[in-house]
């Protein structure tokens, strides 16, 4: 028998139940016996609370009402073995998880999607674990809420180098946004990396193409937190018109008539500053009108597109932003504006953001240089200026937040860097920087950093397709002395929606072309699919 196995016997066995004294009562009325001197020995907040000047001292019973009692076992187990049991946040069919919603759906397809959803973290699994962070911090189990962080961290994003190899599980964001928000940590560290989760990949943040039985996506936000998610210009306009237009329609079923009209112009304010001026002709062609964006409105982006560009269209890449210019120790550069692909490197810039480091100046963007997968930005580290790094070791591949000074003499040359934080998880299949919590002081304090990555376009093309209407062409005229009207007329209206349902079966053509190089990569993952599932049988 080990000290373990003897502490989760006086823990889950019923038979020794006299050794408990107090009972946890959660939220949802669940209840979670244990003993107060334990909790006591493990948390400095049990211990003022069964043995300081409270009530609680006297009580056999202690309602905790800002946590649910599946939270409460967590914390209450952690105490007891010293171990975080995820087993009792993630449900049976965490793996399984799938809806079938077409009842003559082809096997190979369901077998394709439910592959697809295989570790997908649910928005219940993640609020859980935001709430068992929150009471961790509560209790004062910094052990806890760090590693809780990791696990935070590790399922939401397991790197940063591309959409592509991102895990599903950025679905669950919105929801952990909102529970962050409701436990009044909107200004901290994990919410702001959360929101350049955001602005770097809004579509499956904000439009998760799961069933929304377990990641509403948008539908899991606030009108506040839906504010503070658009608000941003970095956020794509047209992901940002469908999360609207989403939001709205599952409110307005589910709304009474008793709303306050407050609350609609402040969804009306929230449509009113995205900037269809963005969106190429396309994407203004599948916006179907209605309350929040107007016929009228759509219309007069639909003039602005016409008149802004010139006789040389090119295409708008989507969910482009401007970055700032990456620079090298003491010099710039820019990106060289005169290239035409939009995939070569020298038309994007990455930047690296680190936030809650114990150490404060480390704190802020760091830049690229080059080639090289170094970060970098200016300032001071005591009375030293010189240069912050985020730097990756050639040994041990660990990254490292390293500081540089600019002094020269003779007699400070072993002393004129300092490693501040390194990475404690490394992995040669993830060569991206760790999120969230997984760092360690060095010459820094805590606590430890928060980093995310963006990557983002330097010079992003306009939206400047021309096209006709009926049998001829109808293009808008460009002169200053033939201007289009402002507010249209009737007639303007019917045409432009005659416009929009045109551009709306070309675009629908477009994509049936692209469908054979579709089906052939669709056919190749159900080949596999089925030899996985031969496998296992």
């Amino acid at each position: 028998m080990t000290l373990k196995s003897d502490m989760l016997r006086a823990l889950e066995d019923d038979a020794n139940d006299n050794l408990k004294d107090v009972t946890l009562v959660g939220s949802d009325g669940g209840r979670v016996s244990a003993n107060k001197a334990v909790l006591a020995i493990r948390s400095p907040v049990f211990q003022r609370m069964f043995f300081g000047n409270f009530q609680e001292r006297d009580s056999d019973e202690v309602k905790m009402d800002n946590y649910p009692s599946i939270v409460l076992q967590v914390v209450v187990k952690y105490c007891y073995v010293d171990e975080l049991d995820l087993d009792l946040i993630y449900s049976d069919d965490h793996n399984n998880n799938k809806t079938n919603t077409t009842a003559n759906t082809n096997q190979d397809e369901q077998d394709e999607e439910e592959e697809e959803e295989v570790d997908r973290l649910t928005d219940a699994e993640a609020v859980a674990l935001v709430q068992v962070r929150d009471a961790a911090n509560y209790l004062e189990l910094f052990e806890l809420h760090k590693t809780i962080s990791n696990e935070l961290g590790e399922s939401i994003l397991s790197t940063d180098v591309g959409l592509e190899n991102q895990r599903k599980d950025l679905a669950c964001v919105c929801a952990v946004l909102q529970e962050l928000m409701a436990r009044g940590g909107s200004d901290g560290s994990l919410f702001l990396t959360l929101l350049d989760l955001v602005e770097t990949h809004p579509e499956p943040c904000l439009l998760p193409k799961f069933s929304t039985t377990h990641n509403q996506g948008i539908l899991a936000c606030s009108l506040a937190l839906l504010e503070r998610l658009l608000q941003s210009p970095s956020v794509n306009a047209f992901v940002a018109v469908k999360a609207l237009q989403k939001w709205n329609k599952e409110h307005n079923q589910n709304s009474s008539e008793d709303d306050d009209d407050e609350e609609l112009t402040q969804l009306q304010t929230i449509a009113n500053g995205v900037q269809l001026e963005q969106l190429s002709a396309p994407q203004l062609a599948e916006i179907p009108p209605c309350s929040l964006f107007s016929m009228e409105r759509l219309y007069k982006a639909f003039v602005s597109l016409s008149k802004s560009h010139g006789p040389s269209p090119k295409p708008s890449p989507p969910f482009v932003a401007r970055s700032a210019t990456a620079f090298t120790f003491g010099n710039s550069s820019s990106p060289n504006s005169s290239s035409c692909n939009q995939n070569s490197p020298d038309r994007t810039a990455k930047t690296a953001t680190i936030r809650g480091a114990g150490v404060e100046c480390v704190n802020g963007v760091y830049h690229l240089v080059g080639l090289s997968s170094s970060y970098q930005r200016r300032g001071t580290y005591g009375d030293l200026a010189g240069c912050f790094l985020l730097e990756r070791a050639g040994v041990s591949g660990a990254w490292k937040i390293v500081f540089e000074s600019e002094t020269t003499e003779q007699t400070n040359k072993f002393f004129n860097k300092f490693c501040l934080y390194e990475s404690t998880s490394i992995s040669n299949n993830k060569p991206g920087i760790p999120p969230f919590a997984l760092w360690r002081c060095l010459d820094g304090k805590d606590p430890t950093p928060y980093v995310s990555v963006q990557v983002k376009m330097a010079d992003p093309f306009a939206a400047a397709h021309c096209y006709s209407m009926g049998g001829g062409a109808a293009n808008a005229s460009t002169s200053d002395n033939n201007p289009l009207p402002d507010a249209p007329s009737s007639a303007q209206v019917q045409m432009a929606e005659a416009f929009r349902a045109q551009l709306a079966v070309a675009n629908q053509n477009s994509n049936n072309n692209n469908n054979v190089d579709g089906d052939y990569n669709r056919q190749v993952r159900r080949r596999n699919v089925r030899g996985r599932r031969q496998r296992d049988n």
